[in-house]
């Protein structure tokens, strides 16, 4: 099956529905080789991030879904905690495979398709729920009455297209990986046809709708959020405002701002860090994979995958905290309170603009 010194993390075996010839299958969830205490070690790490991934996200789920009158933020978040959970329920199977690197009989062909299906859709799914809440932040904090997305329906409208889009998107996935009863292994095969390159296409494809779009979004939108308190902040520090008319709750909204700005900061960087591995980690599976049969110099393992899989799974654990960080109840209360008093407080009109300083 492989010989000592090579990628265990690819074995040889005959296409028997694409071309008939002998190929190269990488393993995804296997690793073949004597790695027993890295296989426990793996094992506990993902059981762990499992047991805070669904116990952090039940706590938020379950809460938003008997909150009434439900928000658009809450919409989201909910959406956001439910793709979580989805996402974090197949890590026993990816366990099981871990420490006996034989697909199980009893997953079979079908949840060697489903697995990975899922997790594509799922990450799809949370990736573009953390853009949208983002999007609804700034608009909560600066009163951007523009924003279609403006009601609960709204919302979930927008939940519902996101899921969709998912499913249709990474629907041939379905068809596409498959066991190999021969080697025991769960793998991705795409189809050869003459004209086209479908593993390339839908690597494009993948790393740009489920990371590259809504993370440049999501970036896009904090910096605005970020800039918007600077100025806000700037306002605070011109001489027109030291006047009597400071109070301890205006003073209160100065270090509330330096939070939010801490927290948009950390969510950025949270999320680069969490999805950019297994962003890089799929384009280099198409890159290491694209070579003749005869060039075996495989540089990609298992664990890359697993390692940057793992990364992202932790993120479902750390989503809860991050996410509800910013109170949208508690923005809107606060931008209430701008709009009653800008008409007669000269904290709210600097210089000549006579803009209402309304962020939170």
């Amino acid at each position: 099956m492989f010989k000592s010194g090579w990628n265990c993390s690819y074995l040889l075996g005959y296409d028997h529905r694409e071309d008939a010839n002998m190929t190269y299958y990488f393993t995804f969830y296997s690793e073949f080789g004597e790695r027993r205490i890295e296989s426990y070690l793996e094992a506990v790490i993902l059981i762990v991030t499992l047991i805070a991934s669904l116990v952090f996200n039940l706590a938020l789920v379950i809460p938003l879904i008997n909150s009434k009158p439900r928000t658009v933020t809450n919409c989201f978040l909910l959406n956001l905690g439910l793709a979580d959970i989805l996402f974090a329920v197949g890590i026993p199977a990816v366990v099981t495979v871990r420490i006996d690197p034989n697909w199980p009989r009893f997953a079979g062909d079908f949840i060697c398709r489903v697995l990975p299906y899922s997790q594509l859709v799922c990450g799809f799914t949370i990736l573009w729920s953390l853009t949208l809440i983002s999007v609804e932040r700034y608009r909560c904090l600066s009163l951007d009455r523009n924003f279609k997305i403006s009601s609960p329906t709204s919302a979930n409208l927008a939940n519902i297209l996101m899921w969709s889009s998912a499913m249709v998107l990474f629907a041939p996935f379905l068809f596409w990986f498959r066991h190999e009863s021969e080697l025991e292994i769960c793998t991705l095969v795409f189809p050869k046809p003459a004209t086209i390159n479908v593993a390339l296409l839908f690597t494009i494809l993948i790393i740009f709708f489920t990371c590259f779009l809504p993370i440049t979004i999501l970036m896009f939108n904090y910096q605005r959020i970020f800039v918007k308190m600077v100025e806000s902040r700037q306002r605070w520090a011109t001489p027109c405002v030291h006047t009597s008319s400071l109070s301890r709750q205006e003073q209160a909204r100065v270090n509330k701002q330096i939070r939010v700005m801490r927290i948009a900061l950390a969510n950025v960087a949270v999320v680069l860090l969490m999805w950019l591995p297994i962003t890089v980690v799929l384009s280099l599976i198409y890159i290491d994979g694209d070579r003749p049969i005869e060039d075996t110099e495989f540089f990609l393992r298992s664990y890359h995958f697993l390692g940057a899989l793992s990364i992202a799974l932790l993120n479902t654990a750390v989503n809860p905290f991050l996410t509800t960080k910013l109170s949208i109840k508690k923005c809107l209360q606060f931008n209430v309170n701008d709009r009653n008093t800008s008409s007669g407080s000269s904290v709210f009109k600097i210089g000549t603009s006579h803009k209402s300083g309304s962020f939170n």
